[in-house]
């Protein structure tokens, strides 16, 4: 008798832990998660596809606003940083289940860069797929839920109570559409030069580091161009080399000399356009070198949609 209610007891005590969890995971879902989380929760019609140049530096509700009823919506900015989302079968994976595969109308927009194709030169080809793996899109089975708590419990690594406490203005934007938008300031609190200067030199320092170490890998190129021949099938491609500030284009053009040369000749095999725009380093504000500030990748995504519908 007294085994019986020990075991009424833990199965309630049991019951209370996964109801307080599920009501804290569902509380955190409605609030905000983290950056990522969004583009899990919605199947998309069009997808902004690359690293974190990418996040920052091209606005799907521009891309939505300048096309209108000419593509297919909705369009989520489905880039992640370097380590999340190299080219490979394991974001070609997210990628089908993220679009609609029953329309022909999306518009692709794959952001490209020499960091896009690179591994590190201690790795052999034939293990590339393998650092890709464990990584958010590897780790997901679920790419359209809301909430998504498989995301949540797989991918996200905060306390769940944090969502009953909120989370403070920041500097960076997530917006629900997936582009991080990296703001001027908040409240009283202003981006300054001084600011700016010392992120560009640091991230300088570490692109330089990095970039020594790296060579070029055929795999990834190989993954990509299946990319491109999938996405045709279901609506207009778009390879893209975001602005950047002129030392950090001389410095990834010195790591990989003839990259815009292949990227054109990939363009020009797979009939899709190739769009570089590094000699615009002046037209666009950075905040680190790399990365566009918010207002300025509004501005960049407008052209961009300009050129588009030339091609």
């Amino acid at each position: 008798m007294k085994i019986k209610a020990l075991i009424v007891k833990i199965s309630i005590l049991g019951s209370l832990i996964i109801l307080m969890y599920v009501g804290a995971a569902y509380n955190l879902s409605q609030n905000f998660v983290d950056s990522y989380y969004h583009k899990f929760t919605y199947k998309s019609g069009s997808l902004i596809i690359g690293l974190s140049r990418g996040i920052y530096g091209v606005t799907p509700e521009v891309i939505e606003e300048e096309f209108n009823q000419e593509i297919n919506k909705p369009v989520l900015n489905f880039a992640f940083d370097r380590v999340q989302s190299p080219y490979g079968d394991i974001l070609l994976k997210a990628i089908k289940h993220k679009i609609d595969t029953t329309s022909s109308n999306g518009l692709f927009i794959l952001s490209v860069s020499p960091a896009s194709f690179f591994i590190s030169n201690k790795i052999n080809e034939e293990n590339v797929k393998k650092i890709d793996e464990d990584k958010y899109l590897d780790r997901m089975t679920k790419f359209n839920m809301n909430p998504n708590f498989e995301y949540i419990r797989k991918c996200y690594d905060g306390s769940l109570y944090r969502g009953f406490i909120g989370s403070p203005e920041n500097i960076r934007k997530s917006h629900t559409n997936g582009w991080i938008e990296f703001k001027e300031g908040f409240g009283s609190y202003k981006v300054s030069e001084t600011q700016i200067k010392g992120w560009k030199e640091e991230n300088f320092l570490g692109y330089l580091k990095v970039g020594e170490n790296q060579i070029k890998s055929e795999y990834r190129i190989s993954k990509f161009e299946q990319t491109i021949t999938y996405l045709k099938k279901h609506g207009k491609v778009v390879l893209v080399r975001l602005p950047l500030d002129k030392d950090f284009v001389d410095l990834e053009n010195n790591f990989w000399k003839n990259f815009d040369n292949e990227m054109a000749t990939i363009s020009e095999n797979q009939n899709v356009p190739y769009l570089n725009y590094t000699t615009a380093s002046n037209t666009y504000e950075t905040f680190d070198g790399s990365h566009l500030f918010g207002y300025s990748a509004k501005l960049f995504t407008k052209k961009l949609c300009d050129d588009i519908k030339n091609k």
